[in-house]
């Protein structure tokens, strides 16, 4: 009989811990799995749409910031566009610093959220449909414009600049003040505004 007992119990034991050995691998199998599926729906979303979950703040490039680096032609150091709080208005200033640039048009828009920026079907930035700027500006290096604070924190900031002595508009370059990536296929950027020094 004891020896029965001792079987028994032995089985039991060898079952609980077979059991318990089982049961810790089903979580986090299934937290993996939750994972994968997650990010595969988000793989399949669908190419240009710009609901506002696609502006998702992913790298250094997204961080808020009050300046930020203006690259022409996708990776020309060309100059930076700056941010300062001015009462109740933003003022946001092009600076060319690459001696061989200069501006001949800017484009610029402040918005309360990413979503808000005029796109297209493809959610490319429509830059004629910005709300400042100005295309007339052959020869300077600085321009500021005084935005209302109400507008929003996140800029996109768009300017054409010219090599210096070239009249030909074959030397003009589209540049984009870094930051975040539109949703769309092209290298336009947005970035947002923040200077906890100035609130």
């Amino acid at each position: 009989m004891r020896t029965q007992i001792k079987k028994v119990s032995h089985l039991v034991l060898l079952v609980a811990i077979v059991a318990g050995a089982f049961s810790c691998q089903v979580e986090p199998i299934q937290e993996e799995l939750a994972i994968e599926e997650n990010l595969s729906s988000k793989k399949k979303k669908k190419k240009g749409s710009t609901s506002e979950s696609e502006y998702i703040f992913s790298s250094e490039k997204c961080m808020p910031r009050n300046s930020t680096t203006l690259y022409a032609g996708k990776n020309i150091e060309v100059g930076n566009v700056s941010v300062k709080v001015n009462d109740i208005y933003y003022d946001i200033t092009y600076s060319i610093t690459n001696k061989d640039y200069y501006l001949v048009a800017t484009n610029l828009s402040v918005v309360n959220d990413p979503s808000e920026f005029p796109l297209n079907k493809k959610g490319n930035p429509r830059k004629g449909k910005f709300e400042f700027g100005d295309d007339m500006l052959d020869g300077i290096t600085t321009i500021t414009y005084s935005v209302p604070m109400s507008k929003g924190t996140y800029i996109a900031a768009h300017a054409v600049v010219q090599k210096n002595g070239y009249g030909s508009k074959k030397r003009r370059k589209s540049a984009w003040g870094d930051g975040c990536d539109f949703p769309g296929n092209n290298w336009a950027t947005y970035f947002q505004f923040f200077a906890p020094d100035e609130w």
